[in-house]
């Protein structure tokens, strides 16, 4: 009985003291599932020196002498104020052990990002083992965790040692820590890819930040001009570069994006300027609108050869991807966290995705006709840009996903923000519109109500009125359509010559009416079981399984009968009630759960384009220490220009802890 008592224990503790540490970049060892909750099994690694997991093929490459950085998460906070813990970096080769770096656990909440830089020692060369190690100095939690990365070392040439000395480009002691000086001034710029290009120790992505306190971050970039503009002083940039990014209620993000992007650029040695374009209230968002008032401005005020369309919460992950243009449109962000699936190497929810960062040279943009006006909420804009790119002979290039690696900072559900609920209607005339719906007419729908000069960006503060915009749209797209109705209406004397522009209008509305009306029946929950009545789930086309307003299909809450337990894994059970896959852009099915104001992604099932009412049985994982009421959410994004973009059911129920019996 004893035996048993000290068992539980060591489980008990072993069970708290879950998920610490992850090695982010290099990648560590084996997987990495579950960044984004306190709680991962990838980031429990106790057995030393590398948690036990095999020696892999190394995947990343540093020089000899050259700059590093390493990235890190401390997955779960297990500080302790009376005896703080440390992380350490080393670089392991046989027998030879080199501490790199130190950093004190300040007492950061779960899931922060550290960031640790320096120099590669010198006299090391081929591969080796990068360590990172979290001693937390808590008695309540185990002594260490560990992660490890395999690189690969190159050696520097004679000829650049003797570069670097003679010229007096560095000065690096024995340990390969010494400072970078530049006294010789270069013809052209030599970037420093896979290098520090975070420049801050501590990215901290749960911390609430005023967006005022961006003024103090400027200490730390003072060569950056007012307005988040800087240049190399020392050598000619490869190239001139506009970042433009987004933005609205993510003052956290736009932190954490600011620090990167600075660091990354001026690592690049590029001359660049960053544009910070925001919706002004109480508009719908509109990511189109905001990056063609981005590239105006900043098209007037420089010469730029590239031009950058940024999402705020991307967190570039490699250094090596060059923030420059390539001969065509380039799709930047390969891999998302956002859309991790498995082990994936294709984190992406569609093969013609193009959300999420992208860049193009000038003349391409204004080729295409910029961004679309016409998406507000969302939904829609990435396609179209696309669409309007392969109509111009300029189809868009993707990065290799171990390059264009991206993390997406976590975050609540905007406001402001809702589906688009025509997105396909308005898919399929781009073709028909995007010589006029674009860069064009921007300027004549929208006002520039402030621009700042801010330390590290420049900001603007951009009014459109929705119903202008739309019915400058509707007069493209749709009109040249339905006139045509109107006027063979009109011959069979249906409709009056004389009233042909009255019910052109009216046969808009109807039209629009018709095309969301025969897009039904789509989608049941079935265990857990969805909110409401569920009937006709034998036959395709019930109406409770058409829901399309979010998060819930409008359903409210109800009192929750399933209790589950955290850390537990359970099937799911839902059916396609009507089947809406289109092969050229098959869909998927995303199954999340929503905890106060937490949005936990459970899993992702791609719609096989199987018939109507086949019913799915996924397993999902819940995380763990997570109780108390939540809300299971299915939704099916059908991806089909000629349907509604997303249908949705929830159920709700009660998680308790583990050891604990259901509902108590």
């Amino acid at each position: 009985m004893q035996t048993v008592v000290v068992l539980a224990c060591l489980l008990g503790v072993a069970g708290l003291a879950s998920a610490h540490l992850c090695l982010v970049e290099p990648k560590q060892r084996g997987s990495i599932m579950g960044l984004d909750k306190a709680g991962s099994d990838d980031c429990i690694l106790l057995k030393g020196p590398c948690g036990g997991r095999a020696l892999e093929e190394p995947r990343t490459m540093f020089k000899e002498g050259g700059n590093y950085t390493v990235i890190f998460q401390k997955n779960l906070d297990h500080w302790v104020k009376a005896t703080p813990g440390y992380f350490s970096v080393s670089l392991m080769q046989g027998p030879t052990v080199k501490a790199l770096n130190q950093i004190t656990d300040m007492g950061e909440p779960s899931l922060t990002l550290y960031t640790a830089s320096g120099q590669m020692p010198l006299g090391m060369k081929g591969k080796a083992v990068l360590q990172v190690q979290y001693v937390p100095k808590n008695p309540q939690a185990p002594a260490v965790f560990y992660q490890c990365s395999d690189i690969m070392i190159h050696l520097m040439s004679m000829t650049r040692r003797f570069k670097q000395f003679a010229t007096g480009l560095s000065q690096i002691d024995s340990n390969g820590l010494g400072q970078v000086t530049r006294n010789t001034p270069l013809n052209t710029c030599e970037p420093t890819l896979n290098s520090d290009w975070l420049n801050t120790s501590k990215l901290n992505l749960a911390e609430d930040i005023d967006i005022e306190r961006l003024i103090d971050m400027a200490t730390n970039y003072q060569s950056v001009q007012p307005g988040g503009i800087w240049s190399p002083e020392s050598c000619t940039p490869a190239a001139k570069v506009a970042v433009i990014i987004t933005y609205r209620n993510r003052e956290s993000h736009l932190k954490v994006i600011l620090k990167v992007l600075h660091t990354l650029l001026q690592n690049q040695q590029l001359h660049y300027g960053i544009y910070v374009v925001e919706m002004a209230m109480p508009t719908k968002f509109n990511i189109g609108i905001l990056m063609n008032v981005g590239f105006l401005k900043a098209k007037s005020e420089e010469n730029y050869d590239c031009y950058i369309f940024h999402d705020v919460d991307l967190v570039p992950l490699n250094g090596a991807l060059m923030y420059t243009c390539r001969q065509f449109p380039n799709h930047m962000s390969a891999f998302n966290t956002k859309y991790l699936k498995g082990e994936t190497k294709k984190a992406l929810p569609y093969s013609a995705y193009v959300g999420g960062i992208i860049s193009l040279k000038g003349e391409h943009y204004e080729q295409i006709n910029g961004f679309s006006n016409a998406y507000f909420g969302w939904g829609g804009t990435d396609d179209d840009i696309e669409i309007r790119a392969k109509r111009n002979k300029l189809k868009f290039v993707r990065e290799k996903p171990e390059v264009g690696r991206y993390y997406a900072l976590p975050h609540v559900l905007d406001g402001g923000n809702d589906q688009n609920k025509i997105k396909g209607i308005l898919l399929k005339r781009v073709a028909a519109r995007m010589s006029y719906d674009g860069l064009n007419n921007a300027e004549n729908l929208t006002k520039v109500e402030k621009f700042e000069r801010r330390p590290l960006y420049s900001w603007l503060l951009v009014k459109c009125n929705e119903t202008d915009v739309m019915d400058s749209v509707q007069r493209f797209f749709l009109t040249d359509a339905i006139s045509s109705i109107a006027v063979h209406l009109s011959s069979v004397h249906i409709i009056p010559p004389e009233n042909q522009h009255y019910h052109t209008m009216q046969l808009t509305a109807a039209v629009l009416v018709t095309l969301v009306a025969t897009a039904t029946a789509h989608l049941c929950m079935l265990s857990p079981r969805q909110r409401g009545t569920m009937d006709g789930i034998n036959k395709a086309a019930s109406a409770d399984c058409y829901l399309t307003t979010g998060p819930c299909g409008g359903r409210p809450a109800e009192e929750a009968v399933i209790h589950w337990h955290d850390g537990t894994d359970y099937q799911l059970s839902f059916q396609k009630n009507a089947d809406h896959c289109d092969k050229n852009t098959p869909g998927y099915f995303n199954v999340t759960m929503m905890h106060g104001h937490m949005v936990q992604h459970l899993a992702q099932i791609a719609d096989d384009c199987a018939p109507s009412l086949t019913i799915y049985t996924p397993m999902v994982s819940l995380p763990a220490s997570v109780v108390g009421h939540a809300t299971i959410q299915v939704t099916y994004v059908t991806n089909n220009p000629n349907v509604p973009l997303t249908f949705y059911q929830c159920a709700d129920v009660i998680i308790n802890h583990q050891g604990h019996p259901a509902g108590k």
